[in-house]
């Protein structure tokens, strides 16, 4: 039988298994304690600083006012002669076609040279215009509308190629020049209306 006395060699073992026993039991002490003395302090929740921002001083800037409605009329030519054409955008452009020689033979006709007269695109007018606001921006004292509606002018239907007149100006609705260029009858119609007319007279 072996004495303990007589075998001391398994002693360190011994010790060092006993140390590390108790360094592992200390290690769970401490955890222990540490989870459960130590004083809890309440999670506060930090909010976020906003970062000074520059303060932006908007200036109202007063912009000049616009009528919608606001109406330009771009008349072309002379008013020499006190006749104003208004002229259809289907008939246009006029310079070296057909419709540009039967005008300049009408008015021939009548002794008054083309160059005398004012003419109007509607289709370059700003919006539709009635006949006081063309009498506000234009000076005539004869008005002939070649495939003009006169809904536009005075919101009514007028027949063509029955000269009337109207706050003392004369007034005369007739058909496209490109119809009037391909239809004799209507081109005749033209003619005897306008020998109706108070320039004609005075013309001659």
């Amino acid at each position: 039988m072996i004495q303990i006395e007589d075998n001391i060699d398994f002693l360190p073992f011994l010790y060092a298994k006993h140390k590390l026993y108790d360094v592992a039991e200390e290690v769970q002490k401490e955890t222990k304690k540490n989870s459960f003395d130590a004083p809890s302090e309440p999670i506060v929740e930090k909010k976020a600083q906003a970062m000074p921002t520059s303060k932006i001083i908007e200036k109202n800037v007063e912009k000049p006012k616009i009528k919608e409605d606001h109406l330009q009329l771009p008349i072309k030519g002379s008013a020499k002669s006190g006749v104003l054409l208004l002229i259809a955008p289907e008939d246009l452009p006029l310079k070296g076609t057909g419709k540009q020689q039967l005008l300049k033979a009408i008015w021939n006709a009548c002794d008054i040279e083309l160059t005398a007269l004012q003419l109007l695109n509607t289709g370059d007018a700003t919006r539709n215009f009635t006949f006081e606001e063309l009498k506000e921006i234009a000076n005539f004292h004869t008005l002939v509308a070649f495939g003009v509606s006169s809904i536009m002018l005075f919101e009514r239907e007028i027949s063509n190629y029955h000269a009337f007149e109207m706050q003392k100006t004369s007034i005369l609705f007739a058909d496209l020049l490109g119809t009037l260029e391909q239809d004799r009858s209507k081109k005749r119609a033209l003619w005897e209306a306008l020998q109706t007319m108070p320039f004609f007279t005075k013309s001659k």
